[in-house]
């Protein structure tokens, strides 16, 4: 049965996810949104607002998704390990694989990391960005064989992300799964026809080591900025591809957002050609590192204190050269509609082919700026 506006709180009710009080008192407004999946929010003044996601195809993919998503949900709320990470996730109120309805606690009074940016020129303040290193740093360690025994940890997959084994595998099927169009789509052709994004997807799988809990899709559009009692609070959302996997990839998946922030809303920035040329893209990038460091520096302060300065700057590097690895991935992403490369697509295409090929230089250009600087 899919749910609709006019008989979701009869299901609500059922379910017990509300009282019938809610009801009698008017303190209950729903609103649906079409996505590919059915959202509904259920808004409340006297109790939690509500999130209600139902799958709008039963497939057997999506279902494995929306499960995923409700099992590390649940997993967060009631295992202790994850105790400190409970805080900065929406309440889990349940999960009904009957009728494939995922509820969760909903935040009106927000909006994602990236429109957050943007409201504050393009920048985020000095106590986001310190929320954003406590949050990865508060499930980013090293699973006990206690915790790798849960039945819940058990139904993790621990796959590498797709985007790490595009240059191993068939590209007709590869064209097949990111177009949809009647043509290739363009991105991935760039990608695969150059021999320098080939030798790094090929080499950077040997570096992958799955010993956390990670979310895996660790975009500023999953993280939610939410005003509560007079500050700001950071909820992280959407947990569909949470894995075992490496916890550098969370963390290059926040450094892509301080890239994307400067190269996707700059003016200035080319798009009118494509190609791929060391260096170029690097300049418009300058603002990115200060706040990109500091960001690294508070992150690694919690999760590897004692790092000596060969491990710390190997763990730098590797967490660059995964975020040049996520901009692929974007790229490819959002151009899977459009039979030609998309602007966008330029890029971040660009900026990553830039970031790849100049690693050493910019780990140079991570002077550590005192916070001051970077309030």
């Amino acid at each position: 049965m899919r749910l609709t506006l006019e008989r979701i709180h009869l299901y609500l009710l059922d379910k017990g996810f509300i009282e019938p009080a809610s009801l009698a008192d008017g303190d209950y407004m729903a609103t649906q949104m079409q996505t590919r999946n059915i959202i509904f929010r259920v808004t409340r003044q006297a109790a939690k607002s509500l999130f209600v996601k139902q799958l709008n195809s039963f497939d057997p993919n999506n279902t494995y998704v929306l499960q995923k998503d409700a099992t590390c949900l649940w997993l967060i709320k009631n295992h202790p390990a994850f105790e400190q990470l409970s805080g900065y996730v929406p309440d889990y109120f349940g999960f009904d694989p009957e009728k494939q309805v995922l509820v969760t606690e909903y935040l009106p009074d927000s909006s994602n990391l990236e429109d957050y940016a943007r409201l504050n020129q393009g920048s985020l303040p000095l106590h986001v960005r310190e929320e954003l290193a406590t949050i990865l740093a508060s499930y980013h360690f090293p699973l006990t064989a206690q915790v790798l025994g849960s039945r819940s940890v058990q139904f993790f997959p621990r796959q590498m992300p797709w985007v790490m084994n595009l240059a191993d595998t068939d590209v007709g099927t590869q064209q097949g799964l990111f177009s949809q169009t009647a043509t290739p789509n363009p991105v991935l052709s760039a990608v695969l026809g150059s021999a320098d994004f080939r030798s790094v997807l090929v080499s950077i799988k040997s570096e992958w080591m799955a010993t956390s809990l990670i979310h895996g899709d660790l975009k500023w559009m999953n993280l939610l900025v939410q005003r509560a009692e007079d500050r700001e609070k950071v909820k992280v959302i959407d947990w569909e591809i949470a894995d075992i996997g490496d916890p550098l990839w969370d963390v290059a998946g926040v450094l892509q957002g301080f890239v994307t922030n400067i190269i996707l809303y700059h003016p200035n920035i080319a798009t009118d050609s494509f190609s791929l040329v060391p260096g170029v893209g690097l300049g418009h990038l300058q603002e990115a590192w200060p706040l990109m460091d500091h960001f690294w520096r508070l992150y690694r302060a919690q999760t590897a204190p004692d790092a000596k300065p060969a491990e710390e700057a190997a763990a730098l590097a590797k967490a660059l050269r995964f975020t040049g690895v996520r901009l692929i991935q974007s790229a490819i992403e959002q151009n899977m509609m459009m039979p030609t490369v998309q602007p966008n697509s330029t890029k971040l295409l660009q900026a990553s082919y830039a970031m790849l090929s100049n690693g050493p230089a910019i780990l140079q250009q991570f002077t550590a700026a005192p916070v001051a600087e970077l309030a």
